[in-house]
């Protein structure tokens, strides 16, 4: 039993015991080494501190990340991103013609490629992201048809394609 007192704008925190006073940092804030009587930093980009218990900050992990400073935790790379290396401050977009809709993706093989006749934009989350190709016809998402003789279509996406 102890209470936990904040001191020093909120970055610092003492937890009295009655008998005994620890120096603690809180969340997203780590002591620099020297600990009672050191000074706190702000956790940098990349990684976090998830209690005010603990000294030091943690790496995000692949898949994760955190794009501010002094983060108490990591965020999931949303779908559409990938991440393969620790302690990132963002996630890399799927290439154009992929898509994920699965977040939180660790390797760039988590980006499938659009179906067949079809393109997407950097970064697309949605299998629906994926429209046909200019000259071509089908359901977003789906594998698109070539127009037929006497058609035409000079644009991408879901439209028909129609006479010349």
């Amino acid at each position: 039993d102890g209470n936990l007192v904040l001191y020093d704008n909120a970055t610092t925190a003492m937890w009295s015991t009655g008998t005994r006073n620890i120096e603690v940092s809180t969340e997203g804030v780590a002591l620099s080494a020297g600990g009672c009587g050191g000074t706190c930093a702000a956790c940098p980009t990349g990684k976090y501190k998830p209690g005010n218990a603990e000294e030091v900050c943690k790496d995000c992990t692949a898949g994760t990340y955190t794009n501010s400073t002094g983060a108490s935790a990591c965020s999931a790379c949303i779908a559409g991103t990938w991440q393969s290396v620790n302690s990132s401050s963002s996630c890399v977009l799927c290439a154009s013609g992929k898509y994920s809709s699965d977040a939180g993706g660790t390797l760039e093989s988590t980006c499938t490629n659009c179906p067949l006749h079809t393109n997407s934009g950097d970064g697309s989350g949605q299998l629906s992201n994926c429209t046909c190709n200019r000259g071509y016809s089908g359901d977003d998402g789906a594998e698109c048809s070539e127009c037929s003789a006497g058609t035409w279509k000079a644009f991408n996406g879901s439209s028909s394609c129609i006479l010349c």
